[in-house]
């Protein structure tokens, strides 16, 4: 047992640095699409899913380099398939920090994965080592999106953004 505690993190750690060493890799390894389309539901399902108002609290499609608006094969979201999903409110995690290495028991401040995945990805320079600028880069990456799709997108910031959102659909 305590072999386990102490082999498994290393195993992980090594796994997913491998997997990160090439960034587009580990977009694809780390986020793939299980199912491949045409995802089929019943008539009766498919009309009660279109009189639901759909709520994701999480995805991270802000940690990849990739365009929101156009259909991806893997990832979290796009713009297209949250469309389909009839999805209403879509929140995106921003991450700053992930332990290295990853492990239930390690939620330390020290090793960071995302200082390797921004400098792969050539995020800034200032986001390597600063959470702040993390934070502020993926929030301008969906800010852009949002303008670029000609309202397709919107960022709620209160209750009022909130229920026009609601009303509108």
């Amino acid at each position: 047992m305590l072999l386990n505690r102490l082999i498994k993190p290393f195993i992980l750690t090594g796994l997913f640095v491998n997997l990160i060493g090439c960034a587009s890799l580990a977009d694809r390894m780390l986020t793939g699409v299980t199912l491949d389309p045409p995802y089929e539901a019943s008539a009766e399902a498919a009309k009660l899913h279109q009189t639901l108002t759909i709520i994701d609290l999480h995805a991270d499609p802000l940690l990849w380099e990739r365009d929101l608006l156009s259909r991806n094969n893997r990832g979290h979201v796009d713009l297209p398939r949250l469309q389909e999903g009839n999805v209403t409110l879509q929140v995106f995690g921003v991450v700053t920090g992930v332990p290295f290495p990853i492990g239930m028991e390690n939620n330390k401040d020290s090793g960071d994965l995302i200082t390797l995945l921004s400098s792969l990805q050539n995020w800034p320079e200032e986001t390597y080592d600063s959470r702040l600028q993390r934070a502020l880069y993926q929030v301008g990456k969906l800010e852009e999106r949002v303008m670029a799709s000609n309202g397709a997108m919107q960022i709620i910031l209160n209750r009022h953004d909130l229920e026009n959102l609601i009303k509108k659909r």
